[in-house]
């Protein structure tokens, strides 16, 4: 029987726990809140699939079908509204309804709240255990589910290879608010996301939930309370339903990058944002979280209880071919977006060189996609700006080079093969 130790109560965690039922294992389950406390208070999107795919009961959990978006670039004047086909829609579902309901599923597990996980013990080039709150606690796999500031991954040793500390611009710094509607007529676009807002390397959306407005405002990067307090004025500008009465807020720190090129080592691995498995243009990781912990539970059975850096290593494999690839993919266009300057970004969509469809396969979670055809009829279009076309050009190239590569990665675990195939996909992402 193997010990098991999952630090933070995350979801992907969560559905590890509920898939390794059963299985013999002791499972432990380390978090910092109370179960009242736990995950955010409000909902987030997730792929309807999911539901299905994990048997989750709706009953037990708040949740309603995610509207349209429309979206507002700078220096534009018209807005990009989309239409999702009702069976390609996401659910908002509210993520502390489904941490409680998974953790009504729990019937071996063993959750330990309030008790926070402070560092990470190593013995012999393998993670042996954490040290929290409540004292040192060991186990035969450590899974790090601390999130994107994990004090388990960021003291890690150098020599483990996994990446201790999130670049700024990878992670999403978020202000969420939930405000009083006012009584102003309902507007033609209910869901309206503000791209480049006010020339910020980020976003905001005002989001009409016929009693309350949702609103957002994050950067990728430090966000300063001038930043945020210009942005909340105009989007109040801008939003006839958005009050300055405010119901409760948030500040949250998202990972917005695409996974981690290396989330095991011998007796570890990283799971959730600990691992960065959120979608990098929406921040959005239920799904890809979940998807992960069923495959890490597979990946446990198939070990025979031995977690060195060779048996954990089809976790990473099966994620990256999983989810990982397209969102490599994702996350150069991510850069793209947020690094061109504000000007060639209205240029681009002025000139419908950047189209509807594009900002609709994003809004999905998926990768755009422009055949040759394509690129040469929009070409002609944009020819007042050549090199900004060029580059984007290049970053399309470079989104396929990235779908490819994080789509092969070494089939069986070689140390020497596996650095090499590291050292080039954190290549791509060099500026």
């Amino acid at each position: 029987m193997s010990k098991i130790i999952i630090a933070g109560a995350g979801i992907g965690g969560l559905i590890l726990a509920k898939e390794l039922e059963g299985k013999g294992h002791e499972v432990i389950i380390l978090e910092k809140n109370t179960l009242a406390a736990l995950s955010f208070d409000w909902h987030d999107d997730v792929e309807c699939g999911i539901v299905p795919e994990f048997n989750i009961d709706l009953t037990k959990i708040r949740h309603y079908p995610k509207q349209d978006w429309a979206f507002i670039f700078p220096e534009v004047d018209d807005i990009i509204g989309l239409t999702i086909p009702d069976e390609k829609k996401d659910i908002s579902i509210h993520r502390r309804d489904l941490s409680t309901w998974l953790i009504g599923e729990l019937k071996e597990a063993e959750i330990q709240y309030g008790n926070a996980v402070k560092n990470v013990i190593c013995k012999d080039g393998r993670v042996v255990g954490v040290k929290t709150n409540k004292g040192d606690i060991f186990g035969d796999l450590i899974v790090d589910c601390c999130g994107v500031d994990s004090a388990v991954r960021s003291n890690l040793p150098d020599e483990f290879g996994v990446l201790q500390k999130i670049k700024d611009e990878d992670v999403f710094n978020v202000y969420r608010g939930f405000y009083k509607r006012t009584d102003a007529k309902k507007e033609e676009f209910t869901n309206k996301a503000y791209l480049r807002h006010l020339g910020r390397p980020g976003i905001s959306w005002a989001l009409d939930k016929g009693d309350h407005v949702d609103v957002l405002v994050g950067n990728a990067g430090k966000i300063t309370k001038s930043e945020l307090t210009i942005s909340l004025e105009h989007l109040k500008e801008v939003n006839d339903v958005l009050s300055d009465e405010i119901f409760s807020s948030a500040i949250c720190r998202i990972p917005v990058r695409r996974p981690l090129e290396k989330m095991f080592a011998n007796g570890y691995v990283a799971l959730g944002d600990s691992a960065c498995m959120t979608i990098p243009m929406l921040g959005s990781g239920i799904a890809s979280s979940m998807r992960a912990g069923r495959i890490l539970a597979k990946v446990i059975e198939e070990s025979g209880g031995t977690f060195t850096e060779e048996k954990l290593y089809p976790y990473q494999e099966r994620v990256n071919k999983l989810f990982g690839a397209s969102h490599a993919a994702i996350d150069v266009l991510k850069c793209w977006l947020l690094n061109e300057s504000a000007s060639v970004l209205g240029f681009f969509v002025s000139k419908k060189i950047v189209v509807k469809e594009d900002m609709q396969a994003a809004a999905e979670g998926g990768v755009v996609k422009i055949g040759f055809g394509q690129i040469v009829k929009r070409a002609m279009r944009g020819l007042g700006n050549l090199s900004a076309l060029m580059r984007l050009a290049k970053i399309l190239s470079k989104q396929k080079k990235a779908q490819k590569l994080w789509s092969n990665p070494p089939a069986v675990y070689d140390v020497n093969k596996y650095q090499k195939w590291k050292e080039k996909a954190e290549k791509i992402f060099l500026k």
